[in-house]
Parts: C-alpha cells; sequence; structure tokens
C-alpha cells in the first residue's frame, strides 16, 4: 500500500466512524427520531424485527385465558422483571442489526441516506434549529407514501406486517413525531388495513424472541381477520386533566412513571392488560403513549368500544378496571375516576380462589365483565348527554323538539342502565365479590314492567339512530359552527376519540350483548333455580332485542316511504279518466306499512317491457318508474290505441285484496300477479333478477293478500274458493301482451265465474295459445 493509499484509507475509516455516529448503540439512536425511523425501515425489510419491536405469537386457544388471568396474579414489578430479563436476552441480536445497518450504510444501502446526510450537515450548528429540522425529518419519513407500500413487503404473512407497521408509527408518536394529517381520520387510517382470508388452522406457530422499545407487550395473531386498530390510543398529552392520579386500566395499581425515550433508559414500562373490552380477539397491550416527557393520559383503557353487534361477546374486558365503589355509578366523570378497586381476583383470598372449580369461575368472570361494561356504557350515555345533549340545547342548534327526536328518552335511558348498574353493585358489594346469586337482580331490569319500559324506550331510542345520524350529517354540512362544535366536542378525552356517529349505535349494540352475557351466566351456574331465574332472564333480553329490531327496521321503512312520497309522481293519476284511479289521486303512502321492495320488470305486451321499482305495501301493491329523481305511477295500454272504456288499461296501483300469484313455466324468474274485482279481472306479468327472488316476491305477495279480510257479499255467504285457486304453475307463454292484462266479465257468478274464467290459462297449453284463448274468452 502506498502511502497515498494509506492516507485515503485512513480517511476513509474516520469519515466512517464519523457516518456512523448516531448509530454505536441502539441508546444513542432512540434520541434521534429521523435515524430511529430509518433503522427501524431497515431491519423490518431486511430482517426478522421481532428483536426490535416485540411481537409474540400465542396460540389463539390459549390467547383468551391469558389474557384474562395474567394482569391478575402478576404484580407490575414482576412484569418488569420479565421484560428486564427479555431485554437483556435480545441485546446481542440488536448489536448484530446495528452493525449490520453501519456496514450497510457505508455502501449506500440503507433508506433515506441523502437526507440523513443532510441533516446531519446540521450538526454543530445551532441546537433548536437542528432539533426542529431532525423533528421535520422524521414526520416528512413517517408520512411518506414508501412506508406504507413497505406493509405488503415486510411478510407474507398480512397479520404480521400490519402489526410492524402500525408499531413503527405508534412509537414514532410517542417520542412526538406527529403525521402532516395531525389527528384526522385520514391520519389515523393511515397503516390500517383489512385482512382477506384466514390464517391455515394446519400452519405451524412460530415463537418468535422480541425485545420491546415500546411501552406495551402485545401479539400480533389474535385470529382476528383485520389489522391491529389503534383508533383508541390517545397520544396527545394535551389530554391530561391535571392534579388526578395515573391509574393502569387493568391492574387496579398507580403505574410508574414512563419516560422511555430518555437517554440511559433501558427498561420500559409494561402494562398487558387489553386496549378495549369487546371482544376476546382484541388487540391487548399498546396503551397511549404520550409525547416524549410528559405524563401519560389518565383514566383506565376503554370499556366499551363500537363493534359490529354481531361482535363476539365472550371475554370482553374481564380484566378491565371494576367501577368503584362510591358515588354514583352513572356519573359522566366515571372513567376519570382517581382510584379503581382490584378486580375479584384480588379480592377473593387465594385458597377460596383455587378452590372455586373452572366453571365458577368463569361465571365470576362473567358477571365481573356484565357490571365492568354496564359501567362503560352508562359513561358512553353520559358523554352523549353531558357533551352533546345539552350543549346543542343551549347552544341553540336545535329546537327542543328536534333534539327529542334526535336522542330520543336519552335521560331515562341513562337513569335505567345507572339503577341497573347500582343494583350490581350492591349485589357485588354484600357477596363478598363472589356473587352466588344474580337472576333476581337481572329479572328485576328485564322482566314485567320494568322490563316493558326498558323495552319501550330503548325501541325510541334505538329506532331514530338512523334519523338521528342522516340530520347531524347535514347539520354539519350546512352549519360551519355546529360542525366546529361536534368537533371540539369529539376532540375531549372523554369521547375517547369516538366520533358522535360512532358513540349514537351505542344502545343498540348494548343491546345485542345483554343475551351472551346472561347465557354465559346461566351455562355456568350449577344451582338450578338460580340458572333458571338467568335464562329466564336471557330469554326476556331476546324479547326485549327482537322487538327493538322490529322497531328499528319499521322506522327505517318510514323514513324510506317519507322519500319516496316526496319524489312521488301523481301527474298521471290525476289525468287519468279511470274510475279504478280515483281514489288514488291524492295517495299517501306514509300511512300505510312497506313489506318489501325492489326492482322487477314489467312486461306490458310481448314487445313492451318496463322497468319498475316494485312497493309492496300492507294493502297495495305499487309500479313506479324512475324518471330522474321522480317517481311515476303511470298506466301503460296492452294496444296501440287505447280504447274508451280503458278495459286494455294496465293500471300502476292495485289492491291486494283478491291477489293471487302463479309461476310462469316458460320463464323460472316470471310470475303473475292475477287480480279480479266486482266486473273485471287482469294479469300483470313480472319478472325478478334471480329465481329465489322470484319465489320471495310470490310468498310475500301472497302471505299479505291472505291477511286482508275480503268481505263477503250481502247476498250470499262467503264460499270457498275453487280449486283454481290453489298454487297451480301456468304452463303458458310469456306473450303477456294479449295474454295478459286481459279483462273478462264474469257474468252472474261473481268470484267463481271470475275464477272460472281464468282457468283456461291455468291449464298447460302449447305455447302460442294463450293469446287465442283470450281472444275466445273476450
Amino acid at each position: 500500500i502506498g502511502a497515498e493509499d494509506e492516507d485515503f484509507e485512513n480517511e476513509l475509516e474516520t469519515n466512517a466512524e464519523e457516518q456512523n455516529s448516531q448509530f454505536q448503540s441502539l441508546e444513542q439512536v432512540k434520541r434521534r427520531p429521523a435515524h430511529l425511523m430509518a433503522l427501524l425501515q431497515h431491519v423490518a425489510l431486511q430482517f426478522e424485527p421481532g428483536p426490535l419491536v416485540l411481537r409474540v405469537q400465542v396460540p389463539p386457544t390459549v390467547a383468551f385465558e391469558l389474557d384474562r388471568t395474567r394482569p391478575d396474579l402478576l404484580s407490575e414489578d414482576v412484569q418488569r422483571q420479565f421484560v428486564q430479563e427479555v431485554v437483556q436476552s435480545q441485546q446481542a441480536a440488536v448489536s448484530r442489526l446495528l452493525e449490520d445497518f453501519r456496514s450497510k450504510r457505508l455502501m449506500g444501502m440503507t433508506p433515506w441516506e441523502h437526507d440523513l446526510t443532510q441533516l446531519e450537515a446540521w450538526v454543530g450548528r445551532d441546537r433548536a434549529s437542528f432539533e426542529a429540522r431532525e423533528r421535520h425529518l422524521a414526520e416528512r419519513l413517517l408520512s411518506h407514501p414508501d412506508l406504507e407500500e413497505m406493509q405488503h413487503t415486510i411478510s407474507t404473512d398480512e397479520e404480521k406486517s400490519a402489526a410492524v407497521v402500525n408499531a413503527i408509527s405508534l412509537y414514532m408518536r410517542h417520542l412526538g413525531v406527529r403525521t402532516k394529517s395531525g389527528d384526522k381520520k385520514s391520519g389515523r387510517n393511515f397503516f390500517r388495513k383489512k385482512m382477506m382470508g384466514n390464517r391455515r388452522s394446519d400452519e405451524p406457530t412460530k415463537s418468535k424472541k422480541g425485545l420491546s422499545i415500546f411501552l406495551d407487550a402485545a401479539r400480533w395473531n389474535r385470529g382476528e381477520p383485520q389489522a391491529p386498530d389503534f383508533r383508541h390510543l390517545k397520544v396527545e398529552a394535551d389530554a391530561e386533566k391535571p392534579g388526578l392520579t395515573e391509574k393502569r386500566g387493568g391492574l387496579g395499581v398507580p403505574s410508574r412513571d414512563r419516560n422511555f425515550g430518555a437517554p440511559g433508559q433501558d427498561v420500559p414500562g409494561v402494562s398487558l392488560h387489553p386496549l378495549s373490552g369487546d371482544s376476546p380477539d382484541r388487540e391487548p397491550g399498546l396503551d397511549a403513549t404520550p409525547e416524549l416527557g410528559d405524563p401519560p393520559p389518565q383514566g383506565p383503557a376503554s370499556l366499551e368500544p363500537l363493534v359490529p353487534p354481531e361482535s363476539t361477546e365472550e371475554g370482553a374486558d374481564t380484566e378491565s378496571p371494576e367501577p368503584g365503589d362510591e358515588g354514583d355509578p352513572g356519573r359522566s366523570g366515571l372513567e376519570l375516576e382517581p382510584e379503581e378497586p382490584p378486580g375479584w381476583r384480588e379480592l377473593v383470598p387465594v385458597g377460596t380462589l383455587h378452590s372455586l372449580p373452572k366453571s365458577q369461575v368463569k361465571r365470576q368472570e362473567v358477571i365481573s365483565e356484565l357490571l365492568v361494561t354496564e359501567a362503560a356504557h352508562v359513561r358512553m350515555l353520559r358523554v352523549l348527554h353531558d357533551l352533546f345533549y345539552q350543549p346543542m340545547a343551549e347552544g341553540g342548534f336545535f329546537s327542543q323538539e328536534e333534539l327529542q327526536n334526535i336522542f330520543p328518552s336519552l335521560d331515562e335511558l341513562i337513569e335505567v342502565h345507572s339503577l341497573f348498574l347500582d343494583r350490581l353493585m350492591k349485589r357485588r358489594q354484600d357477596s363478598g365479590y363472589l356473587i352466588e346469586e344474580i337472576g333476581d337482580v337481572l329479572l328485576a331490569r328485564f322482566d314485567g314492567a320494568e322490563g316493558k319500559w326498558f323495552q319501550k324506550i330503548s325501541s325510541r331510542f334505538c329506532s331514530r339512530q338512523s334519523f338521528a345520524l342522516e340530520q347531524l350529517k347535514v347539520k354539519q354540512r350546512k352549519e360551519p359552527r355546529f360542525c366546529a362544535f361536534v368537533q371540539e366536542a369529539e376532540s375531549r378525552p372523554r369521547c375517547r376519540r369516538l366520533q358522535l356517529k360512532d358513540m349514537i349505535p351505542t344502545e343498540m349494540q348494548r343491546l345485542t350483548k345483554y343475551p351472551l352475557l346472561l347465557q354465559s351466566i346461566g351455562q355456568n351456574t350449577e344451582e338450578p333455580v338460580e340458572r333458571e331465574r338467568v335464562e329466564l332472564a336471557a330469554e326476556c333480553c331476546r324479547e326485549i332485542l327482537h322487538h327493538v329490531n322490529q322497531a328499528v327496521r319499521d322506522m327505517e321503512d318510514l323514513l324510506r316511504l317519507k322519500d319516496y312520497q316526496k319524489r312521488l309522481d301523481l301527474s298521471h293519476l290525476r289525468q287519468s279518466s279511470d274510475p279504478m284511479l280515483s281514489e288514488f289521486k291524492n295517495l299517501d303512502i306514509t300511512k300505510k306499512k312497506l313489506v318489501h321492495e325492489g326492482p322487477l320488470t314489467w312486461r306490458v305486451t310481448k314487445d313492451k317491457a318496463v322497468e319498475v321499482h316494485v312497493l309492496l305495501l300492507d294493502d297495495l301493491l305499487l309500479l313506479l318508474q324512475r324518471q330522474d329523481e321522480r317517481l311515476l305511477l303511470k298506466s301503460h295500454s296492452r294496444t296501440l290505441t287505447p280504447t274508451p272504456d280503458g278495459k286494455t288499461m294496465l293500471r300502476p296501483v292495485l289492491r291486494l285484496t283478491s291477489a293471487m300469484t302463479r309461476e310462469v313455466a316458460t320463464d323460472h324468474k316470471a310470475f303473475y300477479v292475477i287480480f279480479t274485482w266486482d266486473q273485471e279481472a287482469q294479469i300483470y306479468e313480472l319478472v325478478a333478477q334471480t329465481v329465489s327472488e322470484r319465489k320471495n316476491w310470490c310468498s310475500l305477495i301472497t302471505d299479505t293478500a291472505g291477511s286482508l279480510k275480503v268481505p263477503a257479499p250481502a247476498s250470499r255467504p262467503k264460499s270457498r274458493p275453487s280449486p283454481s285457486s290453489t298454487r297451480e304453475p301456468l304452463l303458458s307463454s310469456s306473450e303477456n301482451g294479449n295474454g295478459g292484462g286481459r279483462e273478462i266479465p264474469p257474468g252472474d257468478g261473481r268470484m267463481e265465474r271470475i275464477l272460472s274464467a281464468l282457468l283456461p290459462y291455468c291449464r298447460p297449453v302449447p305455447e302460442g295459445q294463450l293469446a287465442a284463448k283470450a281472444l275466445e274468452k273476450g
């Protein structure tokens, strides 16, 4: 090596040390958000990220029980000790990752190298200016589209990839790095991704070691077909209310000050309780992580996040804090209680706990879950009342009548649920935290007069939630002041990052949980009388839920009918001289009950078909034609030139009093609807999109018509229908131009003569002869 080459080699070594000065240890990297971002992305793309991002894969069969028992059996000190051992065991792996990053950086093979080089050029300048540039770069890297695309290349396991990317985003926010989108919905959805398909059951479970640079341990495969959702994580330090003691949501003991990002701190605080309590498949751990140096948010984890009604009920948040024993359990500040009592396991003597059979342990856990989630529901109703209902009334955004339609019976619901919670907590106190009998409390709430009252106010509130959401949406769109008010209210800590539109359905979701919880309690109850009481209460809950569901459907149908009424064009009916249509010239369909609706094709003649939207009401069948935004009720003639007597006209409004349905054998998707009056009869041919739809339409029309009472003629008693009125498939052509919509004089026999006249069209005839028979009869 020549002198010049030796000097060059020494210069290269010096530059290499300077270039990697920020990557000598993990503690140094943690103080530099932009450098940490580059390291995390490099490790996630090139290696198994387990040593840097703790994600322990737990078999689903044991995950549920592990969630229930671990926080109560292990103190926080023991948990910290375990995590410290994991940290120490992974130091070597992390060192190897850093060494690989340093060597790759010398070759220019690490991400964001150009940006980091420009940033490091400012190291010797003003410290404040350097930190501002560093924070700006970190925010830009966190918001970069390449990071989102990285999710698809980390691993073939989509759940694992999503968890890694979410973990990176979460910790960077813990360091104070914010995305440019702030806290908007779009920003919170940045890393969220739906997972399609299920994991193969025969796929071997891989145990992954992990060092966590986060506050909490978590698992990424929980059997959920969806990536972890961090909507409920409270990150902002300004969400704090000073003067309240910090709590851990699931441990019942104050947590220690956690400032993980600070230099020299190796072992983070650990929280092993779940973030939310709606499902056993939730993603536990990963608490809200504040900015570096700020105290973490107060209050327990969310007990009742919004989930679809079909979400699994078992094991929902039993390790969440029990509601307090003092004060009003339904008060608005429940989530900010400074002290929370320990769970029932900690209050029961250890010997008694170990002597309980498994079914009794399960029963106590579900009862505790019922109590905890009821407290969370009361809190949510209080939030609706205190942050939205009252301010809307005081601010003059809505009249009192309008508010009663948006939040109907809200005060009564709060009173009912608070009273139920009071009784549960009193029974819990009186029984020494081992509740042997709860059936009488449940029956007092869901059975008898109290149950009927609860059913009434719940139906009233839930049935109007679609109307309420639409009214609020329109108001926000039209009135900026109201929109600003809602956004300000939603940003408060008590809302826990839920929007108003997510809170309104909370009562409906709560009603879906009661039957499952009570059924689980009953299944684990051995005493026969107590079990019978609990099962009866569960049945009452199911009846209440069924009634509320029906009320919701009825209200949704009414809202649809009101919309149709606004768009209904009756001009053709008013201009018609048909006496059969005179009673419908001022038709008001909002006074009817909607049975079914859907698109059908109306075959008026052989060469003419009209697309219609059909409404099956409780006593009418409407054939609506869409024209722009209007809905027309228009008659059609089965001939080119309508006759003066109107006998060739097919009407769009039909009474179901004497309606019958028949199948069209030559078209399995088509069916006939036969209508009879005193002096005439008509056949309408309608075509559905599928065979199943055709069967459904026929069944509903027949059932609806059968439910209507037909008054018997005054001259003679009502006779039995002729055999032709039974369901006999029509073996005819689809030429509805002559065969459908025909009118036949019945003579003196009234109904039986009419059916007798229709009999030839219901008999099997060669294709093409239906029109000939119609002409012969005409």
